[in-house]
């Protein structure tokens, strides 16, 4: 019983580091901006913004001069910095603010939901079903 406790919980973290080893993280550079290293400390991704969180799906927020965006693991950007706020991707989506308002975009940086919903809460239940004719079918459970 040990042992296969033992065996689990060894291979959960080396599944868990090999998912995040790719994943470049947030570093500042000398100028005060951020761009993104990869584990040997290599700037994989140009120092350009004035905030940067870790990925998340293969996607990162970045921002510069107070607006939000998202770039992708190679450093493209897939949501324009517009954004007052945002949100991590969860489930292949990302919850944005625009002017004061909540909404949800896809990985394309397309907006699927529009920022129309007062507070992000009313997102939490957003349900995205892809369908065969290549539509997306968005409920927000509200």
């Amino acid at each position: 019983m040990l042992k296969r406790f033992f065996l689990s919980a060894v291979a959960a973290v080396f599944c868990f580091g090999i998912m995040n080893a790719d994943y470049p993280r947030p570093m500042e550079s000398m100028s005060g901006l951020y761009g993104y290293a990869n584990s040997v400390g290599q700037m994989v991704i140009k120092p350009r913004y004035d905030n940067a969180l870790p990925f998340r799906e293969g996607f990162a927020a970045v921002e510069r001069r107070g607006k939000w965006g998202f770039i992708d693991l190679r450093g493209k950007v897939i949501a324009k910095l517009i954004y007052d706020s945002v949100k991590d991707f969860n489930y292949g989506f990302a919850i944005v603010q625009l002017n004061g308002k909540w909404g949800a975009i896809d990985t394309d940086g397309n907006l699927i939901v529009p920022c129309e919903h007062d507070t992000y809460g009313e997102l939490e239940n957003l349900k995205v079903v892809h369908l065969p004719d290549g539509g997306v079918q968005v409920t927000t459970g509200k």
